[in-house]
């Protein structure tokens, strides 16, 4: 895919995505608009079962909408074969979940490494690299030990140092603190934030806590399957007139 698409970042137009058997269809988004400028860190506020992580999956090829487009950098990656959207997510993407998923078998600079390796980097290189993502998040005396030896907070340090190991444009964070508590996902949060600045990145920070989605730069609450304006009224890309922070 191109890399050189002016214009915002991402943007979603018309997303329908609906889950079940038919007759009993449950319909998640119903056409549902977002755009993302380079280099904000934009909150969906919501509470569970909004669709906040469906739009997640939507945005990160791991699904694909029933209806709507998907715009990454001017390319449509709802509509791309799947090598390109593999490629997609190995290269312009990281992801932070609520659920660490580390592999429990591996050491935490192992799992740090593992988008390098997929990406075919040389594991000197890889581990090198993962090895100064630890150092930074305050885990180089972690990096030997396998997960179940890091406390929750560790852990989720660990799944940030392998999101953004491959530099991604884009960070995806799913409820990143949703299973710690308040005191770690206060740190969690500042770590997410402060890497989204220094390294320049775009961030969708997807939570429940309306605390912390007042810290980023812009928020829309999740509501009927449709992403709504601060006022309530639903965000629509053609219509937005919204203001990029600064």
């Amino acid at each position: 895919m191109s890399r050189e698409a002016q214009g915002p970042i991402l943007r979603c137009r018309g997303l329908h995505k609906a889950f079940g058997e038919e007759g009993r269809r449950v319909e998640v988004l119903r056409g549902l608009d977002l755009e993302v400028e380079r280099g904000e860190m934009v909150a969906v506020l919501g509470e569970s079962g909004t669709g906040k992580t469906t739009l997640l999956h939507l945005v990160g090829a791991i699904d694909r909408p029933d209806a709507g487009t998907i715009l990454f950098r001017g390319q449509d990656i709802a509509a791309a074969p799947p090598q390109e959207r593999a490629a997609y997510r190995n290269r312009d993407l990281g992801f932070v979940f609520q659920l660490h998923h580390l592999l429990p078998e591996f050491s935490a600079v192992e799992n740090a490494m593992m988008p390098l390796l997929i990406r075919g980097e040389g594991r000197v290189r890889a581990r090198d690299r993962a090895l100064a993502l630890l150092q930074e998040l305050g885990l180089r005396e972690c990096a030997d030990r396998r997960p179940s030896e890091l406390s929750g907070g560790e852990q989720q340090r660990v799944a940030i140092a392998r999101a953004i190991a491959g530099s991604p444009a884009l960070l995806l964070a799913d409820e990143p603190t949703g299973n710690l508590d308040e005191r770690n996902a206060e740190v969690v949060f500042a770590l997410l934030s402060d890497l989204h600045r220094r390294r320049g990145m775009t961030t969708l920070f997807v939570t429940h806590s309306a605390r912390l989605a007042g810290k980023c730069g812009r928020i829309l609450k999740m509501e009927h399957g449709s992403l709504t304006d601060p006022a309530g009224n639903r965000y629509n890309v053609t219509a937005s007139t919204t203001q990029v922070p600064r």
